[in-house]
């Protein structure tokens, strides 16, 4: 170094151990980072969200399977645990039904307007189209997945039956008229159907205004487009006092700052694309709105979380005896599980199964748990002194992959 510079040497420090030590403090401190980085990373992308199955989820996994605002397609998404979104609209005589478009052109094998319609008129036409999107395709004649236009009473007692939620806009975009929206909130009030199990969305706050009134406990979701000001939806929102918004998607994460900082719970429209569905995964909505549900789930859906423990790490018994080995599988998960099963290997000569030596151990729904017993007769041969242990292998029943596993160890008095 230069004239008034410090040296190493003369300050009688080694500088090849100073070079080290700062070569490892780098290292450590670029781990550091790494760890913290990858942690983010992992605790954005397991942010799971609820999905909304689009008209009913016309498409599963890119595969064209239901029609829009179909029976079929909203069962399936009940059973499958997601909020069925809908659109209703209403026939000359009153009859509410599920349909997106003011007329039957696009969807169904008949033409014209719904609302020229009667029931009876309607019962003749069949929903003529899976899919949606590029995937759609059109149902010949006679095709035994051809069916009706569902009426809102049918969807209804699907509600109740298997308690999916379902998410509802009365497609009434006329200016004006907010008669038809009151009425659906009356008629579901009346239906006895629980207001937790609904939402209700609409563009207009019209349309929404009527519904704590009408229907209360139900919760009401504000559509909006993606080119109104994030500023002048949420304050929106907030005055009216709804509890979601639900704006077009592409959305940033300054949208859901505010959002998130009034309150609001977020829900945007409409995402099909993998990139599109990791990104709202990342911004951490509380659901998207998808046409294809099984695609969604896959990416950013909630997750069963499976566990098994034993209760008794060692049992202990006399030669001949039988012996119970206790287990239990668990979800921690914010989704149940699907079908499990438990197996158990052990050595033959020294144990024999009472029984099976497989069980079934699922479903588990989210937080709940299943307590297992398995049943041996530990054979007189067996030493005193001596462990067997029995291995338990918890698997899912339809990929038949291993989830996770335990042991216990039988010991012989």
């Amino acid at each position: 170094m230069g004239e008034g510079g410090f040296s190493l040497e003369e300050g009688g420090f080694d500088s090849g151990r100073t070079q080290r030590v700062n070569r490892q403090l780098l290292i450590l401190t670029g781990i550091a980072f790494s760890t913290l980085f990858l942690f983010l990373i992992m605790s954005a992308a397991s942010s799971a969200a609820t999905i909304h199955a689009h008209r009913g989820g016309p498409n599963l996994d890119g595969v064209a399977t239901f029609g829009e605002n179909s029976m079929s397609a909203f069962r399936n998404a009940a059973e499958s645990g997601w909020v069925i979104e809908m659109d209703l609209d209403r026939t000359l005589d009153g009859v509410v039904v599920a349909i997106h478009d003011d007329t039957l052109d696009r969807t169904t094998d008949c033409e014209g307007e719904v609302s020229e319609r009667t029931r009876e008129d309607l019962a003749g036409c069949r929903i003529d189209r899976i899919g949606i999107g590029d995937t759609r395709q059109n149902l010949p004649p006679g095709d035994p997945r051809l069916e009706p236009v569902p009426e809102l009473d049918s969807i209804i007692d699907l509600l109740k039956e298997t308690g999916a939620t379902a998410n509802v806009e009365v497609k009434n975009l006329g200016a004006g008229d907010f008669s038809f929206a009151s009425e659906v909130y009356a008629q579901l009030a009346e239906s006895g159907l629980p207001p937790g199990q609904v939402i209700v969305q609409n563009f207009i706050e019209g349309n929404l205004e009527q519904a704590p009134v009408l229907y209360p406990g139900a919760a009401t979701s504000y559509l909006t487009l993606n080119f109104l000001p994030p500023e002048l939806v949420v304050d929106t929102a907030v005055a009216a006092g709804y509890d979601w918004v639900s704006p077009q998607w592409p959305i940033d994460s300054q949208f859901v700052s505010r959002a998130r900082s009034a309150g609001l719970r977020i829900v945007p429209w409409t995402i099909d694309d993998s990139a599109g569905l990791l990104e709202a995964g990342r911004l951490g909505v509380d659901a998207v709105i998808t046409n294809d549900p099984a695609l969604a789930e896959r990416l950013i859906g909630p997750r069963p979380a499976i566990s098994i423990r034993t209760v008794r790490p060692v049992v202990r018994t006399l030669p001949g005896r039988s012996v119970s080995l206790r287990l239990r599988v668990s979800n921690g998960g914010d989704a149940p599980s699907g079908a499990l099963s438990v197996s158990a290997t052990f050595p033959a000569r020294a144990l024999r199964s009472i029984g099976s030596a497989r069980r079934t151990a699922g479903p588990v729904p989210s937080g709940g748990y299943r307590d297992l017993t398995f049943r041996f007769i530990l054979r007189p041969s067996a030493r005193p002194g001596s462990r067997y242990r029995v291995r338990f292998r918890l698997l899912g029943v339809e990929s038949g992959g291993l989830i996770a596993d335990s042991q216990i160890r039988v010991a012989a008095r």
